[in-house]
């Protein structure tokens, strides 16, 4: 996604990486200026049991995995660096490299903001932030700060967008032995999404085609309430935007490429709870996310999942089941998931996961060719691998 022009936003990120490295140098000389930096990655490989869908990470890829191994479904490397002044100034930036739309790696600026946190309880942000949608929202790409080994995917690829380029004010205050949060977050969003779909729409034609949608968001405005009290965390958040979208359509059944075509218009709101505890021993997770859309009700939907697992030493099994349903009148849909896995620490910024999911095949934030009747009523199982790593 990018507001800031690619090559613009590539390059000032470059270069506030650089003046980080420059400034970590010079902190010998002036100790009021300290440069803080690192990564992360994910080294991951995932099959199915189909070869006529394939199974990807959310609509922003467009491509997945199927009975050929796949790479790039959960590969990611992130590079991270920070100057800071007087504890009270920061320059952030984030580069991302990961699968994005027709590319197994795009790198792309995930974060860059300047920071003002002076006031005691206050944090000011402005520039590139993340969007905080979800429980697990400024480290959900960080697969070793997750438990599982991915943050599931009927939840989390309802909402393509990660990061708001605008202004984002936070404030922490102490509540006898809680911590009560609140953070409020505008500006605008984008993403290029991909989904098939009958050609023409609704036509009844039985053909299919791949549609290739530029969404953006001009105004986006987020609140995100959060409470954490000893080993338990609550969250609430909505997330309110007006949505404009441009469709392509590189292949359809017959005739030529066509672009620029325009798509839906309309208002979404997004709502989400979720709760976690975890104790250090044991870890459960639960969240429910809802969107509504108006005037049409065309995008409307509900997803829940709960997770837990128990850590036995370095190595922790778990389980996470999730559904989803598609609430819009006319096209209602339900779609399971469920997963076992295992998560092995062996080093302390190293950590090795294996899981095993099964999903209905017919939810296109998932599956790439989702409403082909080759698909319909197959279920899939996805088999997949990962080391995590931070530095």
């Amino acid at each position: 996604m990018t507001y800031i022009p690619r090559r613009t936003a590539l390059a000032a990120a470059l270069c506030a990486t650089g003046v980080a490295l420059l400034a970590g140098h010079a902190a010998h000389a002036n100790d009021d200026v300290k440069f803080k930096g690192g990564g992360f990655g994910t080294l991951g490989a995932a099959r199915t049991n189909l070869d006529d869908t394939q199974f990807r990470n959310g609509l922003t890829q467009y491509s997945g995995a199927d009975k050929t191994v796949d790479l790039g479904v959960d590969s990611r490397l992130g590079l991270q660096g920070s100057v800071i002044y007087k504890s009270d100034f920061a320059l952030t930036a984030q580069l991302l490299g990961m699968r994005r739309q027709d590319e197994d790696f795009n790198l792309d600026v995930e974060w860059l903001y300047a920071q003002y946190t002076g006031v005691p309880g206050l944090d000011l942000k402005a520039g590139r932030v993340a969007l905080a949608a979800f429980l697990v929202s400024d480290s959900r790409y960080v697969g070793y700060a997750t438990p599982w080994l991915r943050v599931p995917p009927l939840v989390y690829s309802m909402l393509p967008y990660s990061t708001v380029d605008g202004i984002q004010v936070g404030y922490r205050h102490s509540i006898g032995p809680a911590v009560a949060s609140v953070q409020v977050s505008h500006g605008r969003s984008r993403a290029e999404i991909s989904a098939l779909g009958e050609f023409p729409p609704n036509s009844g034609s039985g053909l299919f085609a791949e549609s290739r949608l530029d969404t953006r968001s001009p105004k986006v405005t987020n609140i995100n309430l959060m409470l954490e009290w000893g080993d338990w965390t609550a969250r609430i958040g909505q997330v309110k935007s007006d949505v404009e979208m441009t469709i392509d359509i590189p292949a359809p059944p017959f005739g030529g490429p066509l672009s620029g075509l325009p798509g839906p218009v309309f208002k979404d709101t997004f709502t989400g709870f979720g709760l976690q505890y975890d104790n250090g021993q044991v870890v459960a997770i639960a969240e429910h996310v809802k969107r509504k859309t108006k005037p049409q009700q065309s995008f409307d939907a509900t997803a829940w999942y709960v997770g837990g697992g128990y850590h036995f030493g370095s190595v922790l099994p778990y389980v996470i089941i999730s559904k989803f349903t598609g609430d819009s009148p006319g096209a209602e849909s339900t779609t399971k998931g469920a997963a076992v896995g295992v998560r092995y620490d062996f080093a302390s910024n190293l950590a090795l996961k294996a899981e095993f999911a099964r999903y209905d095949a017919n939810n296109s934030l998932i599956f790439t060719d989702a409403v082909s009747p080759s698909v319909m009523g197959k279920k899939a199982k996805v088999i997949s691998v990962a080391l995590d790593f931070v530095f």
